[in-house]
C-alpha cells in the first residue's frame, strides 16, 4: 500500500494548518488550494499543493467550501496522485494525538472488502455536541474508489456526501483513538 495523505485547504481554516503540517510531516502529502494568495502561505510550510479553479456555487459564506467546490478540490488532488494506491483524507482541522501515527493506524485497519474506512471524529462545538461524524475527515480508500466517488457525485453536492451513500459504497466505520476536531479561533496559533 502506498498512501498519499491529502485534503483541500483554505485560508479560513488556517488556524489548524500548522498543527496539521506537523502531524503529517513524515508522510507523502498533497493539499489542494483555490486561492493563489493562500497557496503562497502553504508553500512557506513546504507542503506540496495543487492550485485549482473553483466552480461557482450557489452556496455562500462558509458553506462555499463544501459541495461542488470540495469536489473540485478532490478532483485536483486525484489528478496528481499518480503512483499511489490509496489516499488518506485527513482534513486540516482533524488532529490525532501526538503519540499516534494516524497513517499507520488507518492502513492497519483498512479492509479492502469495504470501499472506504472512516474513522470517527467529534463534531465541532456547537454543532451536534457530543456526537461523532464518519465523513471524509479521516477516511482511507483506494485511488479507484475515490475516482468512482467523484464520478458519482452530483454537480450540486460534495464527494464527502457521495461516499456516505450506501447504495454506492460500503464503508467500515471505526473509532480507535480520540481525534480532535479543531474550531475557528483555536488559541494555540
Amino acid at each position: 500500500m502506498r498512501t498519499l495523505v491529502a485534503c483541500p485547504v483554505a485560508a479560513r481554516k488556517h488556524y489548524s494548518f500548522p498543527l496539521w503540517v506537523e502531524q503529517t510531516e513524515k508522510y507523502d502529502r498533497l493539499v489542494s488550494v483555490d486561492d493563489p494568495e493562500y497557496a503562497l502561505k502553504v508553500e512557506e510550510y513546504g507542503v506540496p499543493y495543487v492550485l485549482f479553479t473553483p466552480v461557482s456555487t450557489r452556496r455562500v459564506g462558509g458553506a462555499a467550501i463544501y459541495g461542488p467546490r470540495h469536489t473540485e478540490a478532490w478532483a485536483a488532488i486525484l489528478e496528481r496522485a499518480d503512483g499511489y494506491t490509496h489516499i488518506l483524507s485527513l482534513e486540516s482541522d482533524i488532529i490525532a494525538p501526538r503519540d499516534v501515527d494516524i497513517l499507520s493506524l488507518m492502513e492497519e485497519h483498512y479492509d479492502d472488502s469495504y470501499d472506504f474506512t472512516c474513522h470517527a471524529y467529534p463534531w465541532r462545538y456547537p454543532h451536534r455536541k457530543g456526537l461523532y461524524a464518519h465523513e471524509t475527515g479521516c477516511t482511507i480508500g483506494s485511488i479507484d474508489k475515490w475516482k468512482r466517488a467523484l464520478r458519482l457525485t452530483h454537480k450540486d453536492h460534495g464527494v464527502y456526501e457521495t461516499i456516505r451513500i450506501t447504495d454506492y459504497f460500503r464503508n467500515k466505520d471505526i473509532h480507535i483513538v480520540e481525534l480532535e476536531h479543531l474550531g475557528e479561533g483555536d488559541d494555540r496559533f
